[in-house]
């Protein structure tokens, strides 16, 4: 039963209706997503503490090679190009090592969470380039003005205070991220009226 009614509403979309059908396939298929107080307590997260606070060294030579980097990433169920953005010549350089370490972390999160909260779409086979255009949005009911970090800081924060900080919020798509007064049509529509 569930096959017709698929077809059925496939069959009502206009031709030209593309994104709107994959949007469809993909919330059907898509797994629930997983709120972010069970992903921050879960032992992948915790392993990934330990392993990211000794990653994130500055100095010459890297704590953790970039061959266990990618070997963490694969313990964690995941394939290094869905976590890992940069080749092993800038992990070995030292520089921005720590912004390395944090985003693999971040991006590992969000993997763990599965799916968008607002629209359920799936992050479990986006590449570490498309998850950069996944946002941290916070929770309804938790406080804002109490900031340990920047939800973004996770680049030079310690894996434990940006794990803090992600506590209050969840992953969510660049679509269904609410940010207030000041997100889309809203601050346009101000700026121009203060052209006129």
């Amino acid at each position: 039963m569930p096959q017709q009614q698929t077809l059925s509403a496939l069959k009502s979309l206009s031709r030209h209706d593309g994104k709107r059908v994959a949007q469809f396939f993909l919330r059907s298929i898509a797994p629930p997503p997983v709120p972010m107080a069970e992903v921050l307590v879960s032992e992948e997260v915790k392993r990934a503490k330990v392993f990211f606070a000794a990653a994130r060294f500055q100095g010459k030579r890297p704590k953790k090679s970039y061959q266990q980097l990618q070997d963490f990433v694969r313990s964690c169920g995941l394939e290094p190009e869905q976590c890992i953005r940069f080749g092993e010549e800038k992990w070995l350089k030292g520089q921005g090592r720590n912004s390395y370490a944090g985003q693999v972390f971040m991006y590992i999160v969000h993997h763990l969470q599965r799916a968008c909260l607002g629209c359920g779409m799936s992050f479990e086979d986006l590449s570490a380039n498309q998850l950069n255009s996944i946002h941290l949005d916070h929770r309804a009911g938790t406080e804002k003005g109490q900031k340990y970090a920047d939800p973004t800081g996770y680049r030079v924060d310690t894996p434990e205070t940006a794990c803090e900080e992600w506590s209050k919020c969840e992953s969510t798509c660049t679509k269904c991220h609410d940010q207030g007064e000041r997100s889309g049509g809203k601050l346009r529509m101000k700026k121009a009226t203060r052209k006129l």
